[in-house]
């Protein structure tokens, strides 16, 4: 068995390396239940069209393993549909002088793009005011002449020897977002 202390929590974990991963999924609901966060870990609301979720991750060698955390802020808009605000690698450069400023490091992106839907990681790092990583998640959805609008910022926060870490599987694996579709109005009944 490894023992952890999750400096987080001001908790010691006595766990398998693979229990010890293990949370339950919890929900939280973004404007009007239409967006659906989902994270294995505690999720708090906060307001309509943002939430908190954080959860204990483990980094390392499994034989040497290093505690962390992984911290997330999602946030949710809709608006009608626009080129631009589909449009997320253009978003991401108008917002390139603003990051620099608060001293990010984009390390590298990854996309997935289809017709009505996107996402856009970027992956990096900062040394100041305190050493961590982070996964930003832009994703835009097109539903009609609407446009589903989730902003995800993950920060990995942990101690040396961490390694070299896929921080973008860890958002994979522990976090889901999806998009409720509207319920139709009921046909009005034909008159007789």
């Amino acid at each position: 068995m490894i023992c952890r202390i999750y400096f987080m929590a001001a908790a010691v974990s006595c766990a398998t390396p693979a229990a010890a991963q293990s949370l339950a999924w919890e929900a939280g609901y973004l404007l009007d239940g239409r967006v659906v966060f989902q994270g294995e870990g505690p999720v708090e609301q906060d307001g309509d069209a943002a939430l908190r979720f954080w959860r204990p991750v483990q980094f390392g060698d499994p034989a040497k393993p290093v505690a962390g955390r992984m911290d997330c802020e999602v946030s949710a808009a809709s608006a009608t549909y626009s080129d631009f605000a589909f449009d997320l690698d253009a978003r991401y450069a108008s917002e390139k002088d603003q990051r620099e400023r608060r001293r990010l490091s984009d390390d590298f992106t990854l996309r997935d793009y289809a017709e009505n839907k996107r996402r856009l990681d970027v992956v990096g790092h900062r040394f100041e005011p305190r050493h961590e990583h982070y996964v930003l998640s832009l994703v835009a959805e097109r539903v009609g002449d609407t446009l589903y609008d989730i902003r995800m910022n993950c920060i990995f926060v942990h101690g040396g020897g961490e390694g070299d870490p896929n921080y973008q599987q860890y958002v994979l694996r522990h976090t889901a977002i999806s998009l409720v579709p509207p319920i139709p109005e009921p046909a009005p009944e034909a008159q007789s």
